[in-house]
């Protein structure tokens, strides 16, 4: 079982997470704010943020949003089933902050909405969801 810290953020990223250099500075019960500085390489050819890059992050929100346990409690897991996602904006620079929210909770599967923004203001990018949760979760 992962370590978690006192407001449920996740001390336990995977290495796909560490490697985007995603962060889960808010998590709650229906609720997850991650962030991740604009890297060079987070850039596609035209120089900015790539949408895969605007897709995971909203992946991840989405994911996430819907897997809080309170701390010391064993750590869920699920499966993407769909992913929606719009592009509304660009960016060069600065931090990227994907907000998650459940929308619907059943036994074993949820439905979330998400979205990316610069910095908190400009968004990039807006998506939805519908996970399941994994045995065991």
């Amino acid at each position: 079982m992962a370590e978690r810290g006192p407001a449920g953020v996740d001390e336990n990223p995977s290495a796909f997470a560490q490697a985007m250099g995603v962060e889960v500075v808010t998590w709650e019960e229906g609720f997850v704010r991650i962030e991740a500085p604009i890297e060079p390489w987070h850039l596609n050819r035209s120089g900015v943020v790539h949408g895969g890059i605007a897709a995971a992050m909203i992946d991840m929100a989405c994911g996430f949003a819907g897997l809080y346990v309170p701390p010391g409690a064993p750590q869920k897991h699920s499966l993407t089933l769909s992913l929606t996602v719009q592009f509304t904006g660009q960016a060069k620079e600065g931090c990227m902050v994907s907000e998650g929210r459940v929308k619907s909770h059943g036994r074993r599967v949820y439905f979330t909405e998400a979205t990316l923004r610069v910095d908190g203001g400009q968004m990039l990018a807006f998506g939805s969801g519908t996970f399941r949760l994994r045995s065991g979760s």
